[in-house]
């Protein structure tokens, strides 16, 4: 189940908070817990009903005070998206395959297919989602601290 986001959250990840070190893993540690509210909609592991406003949440996804939960998360944790894991600051070269230590990091060209094959239809399959991560190894680097 979701954990309600801690009173301090945005206190956590307020961007003076992320740039002191450790600050940006503190606030991704208390994010993380909330990792299903950033899924898409369809996704295996998303927690989110979502209809698209981001806000609102369908039967079958999370209802009532959990989507109130989910909302907080993704307002606050949104934060986390500027900036670099590696060293807690600012990335200045986000988007290119350089992390702010420096490490060049090549990454090929995602499948032509690639929406198909990790559509959420095919996410809802054991092969669809073995295929999706298969398919997308080559580019965990992206999603993970360098």
């Amino acid at each position: 189940s979701l954990p309600p986001p801690p009173t301090d959250l945005a206190s956590i990840c307020s961007t003076d908070s992320i740039t002191l070190p450790g600050g940006y893993q503190k606030c991704e540690a208390l994010c993380s817990r909330a990792e299903c509210c950033f899924l898409p909609q369809g996704h295996w592991f998303s927690c989110t009903g979502s209809t698209g406003t981001g806000s609102s949440f369908e039967s079958g996804g999370v209802g009532g005070a959990a989507a109130e939960e989910c909302t907080e998360y993704q307002e606050v944790c949104a934060v986390l998206d500027g900036y670099g894991s590696a060293a807690g600051a600012p990335s200045s070269s986000a988007g290119d395959g350089a992390t702010n230590m420096g490490v060049q990091v090549e990454i090929p060209s995602a499948q032509i297919n690639l929406g198909e094959i990790c559509s959420p239809d095919s996410l809802a399959t054991p092969h669809g989602f073995d295929e999706c991560t298969s398919t997308c190894e080559v580019a965990r680097c992206c999603s993970q601290p360098i």
